[in-house]
C-alpha cells in the first residue's frame, strides 16, 4: 500500500472553488470553503482501484489575519483552523501573516504578494 501526502494552498483552492461553484452574482461568505482533510481523502480515494493508497499527511498553507488590524476576521480564522485541526490528526498547518498595504482597506489584505483578485488557474 502506498502512503500519500497532500499539500493544499488554501487561498487558491478557496477562490477557485468560489469561482466555479458559488452562486452568482452575490455569493455567500462561506461559498468556496471546504474541509482540507476531506478534500485530501477524496483525492486519495479517486486513485485507481488496483493502486491502494492511504492518506498519511495533509499539509495546509494559508494566510493568517492580524487581530490588531482585523479582529473579527482573525477570530473567525482561529475558529476555522481549530475546527480543521480537531477533525484531522494528519493535518499540519503552515500559516503566514497577511500583509496590509498602507492606505488600503483591510479587506484588501494580501497573502504572499498576490491579491485576492488575481486570476486562479488550478487548485
Amino acid at each position: 500500500m502506498k502512503r500519500v501526502a497532500v499539500f493544499i494552498d488554501y487561498r487558491n483552492c478557496f477562490h477557485l472553488a468560489r469561482e466555479v461553484f458559488a452562486s452568482k452574482p452575490f455569493p455567500k461568505v462561506t461559498d468556496g470553503q471546504f474541509w482540507p482533510s476531506e478534500l485530501a481523502q477524496l483525492l486519495v480515494e479517486k486513485a485507481p482501484v488496483d493502486e491502494r493508497r492511504t492518506l498519511t499527511h495533509v499539509g495546509l498553507y494559508t494566510g493568517r489575519p492580524d487581530p490588531r488590524k482585523d479582529a473579527k476576521t482573525a477570530a473567525a480564522n482561529s475558529r476555522q483552523l481549530a475546527a480543521w485541526m480537531a477533525k484531522s490528526p494528519t493535518l499540519a498547518l503552515k500559516t503566514r501573516a497577511l500583509r496590509y498595504p498602507p492606505y488600503r482597506p483591510v479587506s484588501e489584505a494580501e497573502e504572499k504578494g498576490s491579491t485576492s483578485s488575481s486570476r486562479l488557474t488550478r487548485c
